[in-house]
């Protein structure tokens, strides 16, 4: 991040923080290459620099990249090209309310030329545009689940790492969501690999998917329940947990506990009210957020008629009971996790994944 050409009078953003075994506790925050402990009088400023950096690379990178543009924007655009009354279509339909609304929303007033991100950014276009390859070259059609496995932080405690544990539970979910579904349309590999839809889908997503920069695209058929699986699950935990969690991270920039776009090159360690957004700043961010909002049901529902009606007369309206069941049993270990550390029991409070706070797609 720290390689990210900045515009003149605008602080360099990333560093490295330093942590207890039990990541309790911060050691120290390096930036730029000098260290900052907590009895240093620099130490606040840093850490506000170094988090402000971590929600710009939140906001512009998961949220933005992944769960905007290169699942919940391609994946509706590519569901809309099949048939109406396709399965698959009709599963996927109420993750995308509003998706290509918003990020037509977000691209005209935040990502295009001469827009908020240009105008109150402290990155040059370069930089820009370095972020959003860098988190190309990051996507894998993968769910949750996997990922965790494939990076050794999968089955830990709810105490060692919250959000993981849970949001592990949630992919699941959408796995087994996505294998109830399969059984109902698609019961064999060999179901999947002859359903001329689905192969239409995989290569429309496939060839949308710019390949110089992301070395992990979705493959351009699909020929396994498997495969059909991942990529079921991947967009509905990237639509829901993964976009309210990053998105929420730009909660902090409402208090302006963050810089988010840019913090002042002019401003001291010392003195956090130097490093603060400007008037002009702080406008930008309410209008991207009264112009890009679009409120979306929420991925729990009591009563599941309202998802049903998007699916065929004919499903099975036992497979939405279930995951609706599984949905419930997750908000309460949530909400017992919350009573039993203390944390307040409010939308979106940490570990933000309890799914009736969960919007079923993409809004802000």
């Amino acid at each position: 991040m720290e390689a990210r050409p900045m515009r003149p009078g605008y602080r360099t953003y990333g560093g490295a923080m330093y942590l207890t075994d039990d990541l309790k506790h911060v050691t120290k925050i390096v930036l730029q290459g000098t260290a900052y402990t907590p009895s240093d009088p620099e130490f606040a400023g840093a850490l506000y620099v170094f988090r402000s950096g971590g929600v710009y690379e939140a906001v512009g990178g998961p949220h933005t990249v992944h769960a905007h543009y290169l699942d919940a924007a391609l994946v509706t655009t590519c569901i809309r090209e099949m048939d109406a009354d396709h399965p698959f279509r009709r599963l996927l339909s109420p993750f995308t309310i509003a998706s290509l609304a918003v990020t037509f929303g977000a691209n005209l007033s935040i990502a295009n030329d001469g827009a908020i991100l240009e105008r109150f950014g402290g990155f040059q276009p370069e930089g820009v545009k370095m972020m959003v390859r860098e988190w190309t070259k990051r996507w894998r059609m993968e769910s949750f689940a996997d990922q965790l496995k494939r990076k050794g932080t999968a089955g830990l405690s709810a105490e060692a790492y919250p959000y993981g544990h849970f949001a592990e539970k949630l992919s699941y979910i959408f796995d087994k969501l996505a294998d109830d579904y399969m059984d109902e349309y698609w019961p064999t590999d060999k179901d999947v690999a002859a359903d001329a839809g689905l192969q239409a889908f995989f290569k429309s997503y496939h060839d949308l998917f710019p390949k110089k920069t992301c070395p992990n695209p979705p493959p351009p058929t699909c020929a396994t329940r498997a495969t059909l699986r991942s990529m079921t699950s991947r967009f509905m935990f990237a639509v829901t947990a993964q976009h309210e969690q990053t998105g929420n991270t730009a909660d902090s920039l409402l208090a302006y506990d963050a810089g988010f776009v840019s913090v002042p090159a002019h401003g001291s360690l010392k003195d956090l009210a130097s490093l603060q957004p400007s008037k002009q700043q702080r406008v930008a961010v309410q209008y991207i957020q009264g112009l890009t909002s679009k409120h979306a049901p929420s991925l729990y529902q009591a009563d599941p008629k309202d998802f049903q009606r998007f699916l065929l007369p004919d499903c099975d309206p036992s497979i939405l009971k279930r995951y609706m069941a599984r949905l419930w049993r997750l908000h309460t270990e949530v909400s017992g996790f919350k009573v039993a550390h203390g944390i307040e029991l409010r939308p979106m409070s940490a570990p933000a994944l309890d799914p009736i706070d969960l919007k079923i797609a993409v809004t802000v």
